[in-house]
């Protein structure tokens, strides 16, 4: 490609990709010869703007990216309507039933675990912030508190609201900790995926997160094998 052909390239890159007839009217002199020149000698031009269309497809296609497959089907169907629980370790404690909530703006510890954990609530930052449950009322935090969570090999400090409630959670992870650690939940495929050091990782849903002794629990029906996602509620 000669000097000349590099100059036209250099007027077609300040040409908008989608022109329409009068914008290649209302083009300057310099670009209106160049796009002349380059339709009238379209040889010259192809072979260079493929390649750098080849090299940005590839360059896009080696940053990592996020999918979700039918592999990742954790139950092996989409016909079924659980929500995302998963096990974890809080204040060194291994701790199941933690909800991966993406519909909540915040993250909550129910008192019991705050308790269970052997932290005190005396302890925590008065936070005057109230609560909207699925009942359409108001609750009161009665705190917050900054604590280290590990999930899969991901260890997170969470800031947690604490709530005097019966929950069917012993922590709920929303969307603060998802947005903050890149982290995309997925729900029908009952997982967790992240980028770390440029490889998709990911963090696994329990498949029995209730005991026996938990069947009347409203989340615990979802995990019955007689349950059908049309069924119910």
């Amino acid at each position: 490609m000669s000097v000349g052909d590099y100059n036209v390239v250099a007027h077609l890159r300040k040409i908008p990709s989608l022109l329409s007839v009068f914008d290649a009217l209302m083009v300057s002199k310099e670009l209106h010869e160049a796009l002349i020149y380059s339709l009238q000698n379209p040889s010259s031009f192809q072979a260079y703007f493929a390649q750098e269309v080849r090299e940005e497809v590839a360059q896009i296609e080696q940053e990592p990216s996020i999918t979700f497959t039918v592999e990742d089907l954790m139950t092996g169907t989409a016909d079924h309507n659980r929500p995302l629980y998963t096990t974890g370790t809080i204040y060194g404690k291994r701790i199941n039933k933690i909800l991966v909530e993406p519909g909540s703006s915040i993250s909550i510890m129910p008192l019991k675990m705050l308790v269970q954990l052997s932290l005190s609530i005396r302890k925590t930052r008065k936070d005057k912030i109230r609560i909207h449950g699925f009942n359409h009322q108001y609750q009161k935090a009665l705190g917050s508190t900054v604590i280290d969570v590990t999930v899969g090999d991901m260890v997170t400090p969470v800031k947690f609201l604490i709530i005097e409630a019966d929950t069917t959670y012993k922590a709920l992870l929303g969307r603060p900790w998802l947005h903050t650690y890149g982290l995309v939940p997925s729900t029908l495929h009952q997982c967790v995926k992240y980028i770390k050091d440029g490889k998709q990782c990911n963090i696994k849903g329990d498949d029995h997160p209730f005991e026996a002794h938990e069947a009347e629990l409203d989340d615990a029906k979802y995990y019955t094998p007689k349950y059908k996602q049309g069924a119910g509620t």
